[in-house]
């Protein structure tokens, strides 16, 4: 099977030539960064990563929190993030063409999708060597198993998921741990240059099956292939 994948050099080469600082975006040094990257949607579950995001706060004062992206609900978490106190903590980029680098000053990055067909930024966290705290939505749990490479919580649970990251905090040793298992897997299973290789391979390994003395019939036959890999959108 041919599973989707992320482009694991151009994230490392981003991240190593990223000129976007927490001074640049006048966070302090010693924060403690949680992190999200997602559209401000229901899917996205924006509003449990503020009211979690409150509980962190309480637990860890230095916490600072960033989502990446933007979506129709903006409003209604901004206002969220206002009512809890929280404004002075929060930073809400919009939408960001520096998505990876903004990954990359994250301490943690969470996750908290109600339903996910795959998760690329789940992918890109790992990639990006980023502790992980995820809901068991749908494929996430093809990516992130609990306690090997990050912790999963179920879906909409705000305590789990603000008391994970407050123990990620405090825990280096599984951090790293969590950021090994997550970038081995990373590379072996979602490496964007592996699947295209694989892709490759199995085209070649059709047509020589498929093709015989008629080049159209591969061509017809493989058409559905192509389409299912390549045409048809990888949405977030």
């Amino acid at each position: 099977m041919i599973l989707n994948g992320v482009d694991i050099e151009q994230i490392e080469q981003r991240i190593a030539n990223s000129t976007l600082t927490r001074v640049s975006l006048n966070i302090p040094e010693s924060a403690y960064i949680v992190g999200m990257v997602g559209r401000i949607s229901e899917q996205k579950a924006p509003d449990v990563f503020v009211k979690a995001a409150r509980k962190i706060k309480d637990a860890i004062p230095e916490a600072f929190f960033i989502i990446v992206g933007d979506g129709p609900d903006q409003t209604e978490i901004e206002k969220m993030i206002s009512d809890l106190n929280l404004k002075e903590s929060f930073l809400i980029t919009g939408w960001a063409k520096l998505t990876i680098e903004y990954l990359a000053l994250f301490d943690v990055a969470v996750l908290c999708s109600r339903w996910e067909a795959f998760g690329f930024a789940l992918a890109e966290c790992m990639a990006a060597k980023k502790p992980i705290v995820c809901t068991n939505a749908d494929a996430m749990t093809e990516l992130v198993t609990n306690f090997e490479n990050g912790y999963v919580v179920n879906i909409d649970d705000i305590d789990s998921l603000a008391s994970s990251v407050v123990n990620l905090a405090k825990e280096n040793s599984l951090q790293e741990s969590f950021v090994q298992n997550a970038y081995k897997k990373a590379v072996e299973k979602f490496n964007l240059k592996c699947e295209s290789e694989e892709f490759s391979r199995l085209v070649i390994q059709y047509k020589s099956i498929i093709l015989g003395a008629n080049a159209n019939i591969f061509w017809i036959s493989a058409f559905p292939l192509l389409t299912i890999c390549y045409i048809v959108p990888r949405i977030e």
